[in-house]
């Protein structure tokens, strides 16, 4: 009654906005599309020059696109809601509505269908644009922001689901909102790891320690959290943990969304020129109806909050790692000679990060005293021979490998049990074993050398972390393109181990002398990849072949890149399976 939710007033209001939402999203990809530059903001990001999928790869580079691309799918996700959720539905239906249409003046503000002659009057329309900041012209950046304000956007299900329950008591809440919530977490770690590797490519790392970077794992880990507890929520476990962690993962993206675009955050992300302050007056609105929300179910007992104490502890542990990221991004701004290095995220994170791989283990296990005596075994193994340096360094070790083993034996466990339901019982431990191999990874590439090279002659050799890199070429070619003239230098590199080529390839330098209003320089490294490691090769034009030859280059020899890579997979595909067993379908909320 008080919800209206059967009204044919709601239903012809939700199809309208999702009508209007989506012709206005396809709208504006048409206008790239097709190079029309009488839009300020088609002409601001685009250009002829650009192949077609990076023309669409615009809509979305800058705060007015991005925007639209969130409210457009939460517009998707709300009408899903409505039209296949039943009663209960259309109740959280109409909250994912709401959220959506509050981002609307937003988008509005600063349109992104502006007229070019509104910004520039009297001017002609221009035959071309002004073409991709040259950075974004890379195949992952097609993915990795989509992949980010997608996971936000199908995040407001969760928060829609959390708040009508501790407002209502809205049964069967947790069937809507972990639905959406593994699909968030497949679709955002999609983009987390899409960004990963550009990153890799583009700034010749794949962590940079940048507040978007911080911002989307922030996010990603108190979703994490919150699956957990969801996983728990059905034998009437954390009944009031569960939906505060629902609400508050959404709570964050909306501080992530104001992180990423104009939040006045130094960020490689920084690409765009728009201003998105409402953002952080909607975060602080959200947060402070969620915490009333909580305040008012107070007086419910944490009773059955959960039975094991390791699975609440690796709950806490997340959280505590999210929180340490906002911890990290927030106190800047609250004390303006604050700031926040890396090594402080590692200092606190590393010790709770090795608690949780602990904690994971152990949650893994079916007998938690084999398990214990196993943990406890390998470290002594791994202390005594020491294959990774330091004491800290092997005790960090044989906890991943003592970890790996327990995932892969309960893999092989789940995957030979036989009976139905063998993807949602082999789906976890495949998450679980992906995160080891990740984490396995990251700690590998720590050891990573690096040195500048310096060669003297074409075919001059040096050897590099038990590689030998050999100078072939250089060339010089002037490239002439609309985002201005670009001098690109190249560097071409034969590598060999044990005496024999394993790769050859080039890496370079370009300088765009008009990109905006200033140069921008980019370099392409030359990546030679194998299971162990990767060969990396930047070049920076550095050096010259008259009178004196001398050509500079960098080298770094990775250990680790593909566990990482492979780790990121098998946490994608674990989820996949879940998401396509179990999760948003018509059929499984009809």
């Amino acid at each position: 009654g008080a919800w209206a939710i059967e009204s044919p007033y709601i239903r012809a209001l939700l199809w309208s906005y999702a009508i209007s939402v989506t012709a206005a999203f396809l709208l504006l990809a048409y206008y790239f599309i097709t190079s029309d530059f009488s839009l300020y903001y088609v002409w601001r990001f685009s250009s002829t020059e650009l192949p077609w999928v990076y023309r669409l790869t615009a809509v979305w580079t800058d705060v007015p696109g991005a925007l639209l691309l969130f409210v457009w799918v939460a517009a998707l996700a709300a009408l899903h809601l409505h039209e296949r959720g039943g009663s209960d539905g259309k109740k959280i239906s109409v909250i994912v509505m709401s959220v959506g249409m509050l981002f609307v003046p937003l988008v509005l503000q600063d349109s992104p269908f502006k007229n070019f002659n509104e910004v520039h009057p009297g001017e002609d329309i221009p035959g071309d644009g002004m073409g991709l900041p040259p950075l974004l012209v890379n195949i992952w950046a097609v993915f990795h922001p989509p992949g980010i304000f997608a996971g936000y956007a199908f995040l407001t299900v969760a928060f829609a689901s959390s708040l009508a329950h501790m407002l209502r008591g809205t049964p069967g809440w947790d069937r809507f909102s972990s639905g959406y919530s593994r699909l968030a977490w497949l679709v955002l770690g999609g983009g987390i790891a899409a960004g990963c590797v550009w990153s890799y490519e583009a700034w010749n790392w794949y962590w940079t320690w940048d507040p978007a970077f911080n911002s989307s794992v922030m996010v990603w880990l108190l979703l994490t959290a919150y699956l957990h507890a969801s996983s728990r929520y059905r034998i009437n476990e954390y009944p009031v943990v569960t939906p505060a962690l629902g609400a508050f993962s959404f709570v964050l993206a909306l501080y992530s969304m104001y992180v990423i675009h104009g939040g006045g955050f130094n960020s490689t992300h920084s690409f765009g020129e728009g201003s998105s302050r409402g953002l952080l007056d909607i975060s602080l609105l959200a947060g402070t109806l969620s915490l009333i929300s909580i305040a008012i179910l107070a007086r419910r007992t944490w009773a059955g909050a959960g039975r094991s104490r390791l699975f609440s502890l690796s709950i806490a542990l997340m959280s505590a790692l999210a929180f340490l990221l906002l911890w990290g991004l927030a106190a800047p701004g609250f004390v303006s000679a604050l700031s926040i290095s890396p090594a402080l995220y590692i200092d606190w994170g590393l010790p709770v990060t090795i608690i949780l791989i602990s904690v994971m283990g152990l949650c893994l296990a079916r007998n938690r005293r084999i398990a214990a005596v196993l943990f406890a075994a390998v470290m002594v193994l791994f202390i005594i021979e020491a294959p990774a340096g330091g004491t800290y360094s092997n005790v960090i070790a044989g906890l991943l490998a003592a970890s790996a083993i327990v995932a892969a034996l309960g893999l092989v466990r789940d995957a030979t049990a036989g009976g139905r339901g063998i993807a949602g019982r082999i789906a976890p431990d495949i998450i679980h074993l992906g995160t080891v191999i990740l984490l396995a990874g990251v700690m590998m590439s720590t050891y990573a050398v690096s040195e500048t090279v310096l060669f003297r002659s074409f075919g001059d050799t040096k050897e590099v972390g038990g590689y030998e890199i050999q100078l072939a070429d250089l060339a010089y070619p002037l490239q002439h393109g609309h985002t201005g003239a670009a001098f690109s230098k190249i560097g071409i590199y034969n590598i060999y181990k044990n005496g024999e080529r394993i790769g050859t390839g080039e890496a370079s330098f370009t300088a765009y002398s008009s990109v905006g209003a200033r140069e921008e320089y980019v370099t392409r490294p030359l990546i030679y990849r194998s299971l162990l490691y990767d060969v990396y090769i930047t070049y920076q034009g550095i050096g010259t072949t008259e009178q004196v030859f001398i050509s500079v280059a960098n080298v770094k020899v990775i250990p680790g890149m593909s566990f990482i890579w492979i780790g990121s997979g098998l946490l994608l595909i674990g989820m996949l399976i879940l998401v396509l067993r179990n999760a948003v379908s018509f059929s499984s909320l009809s």
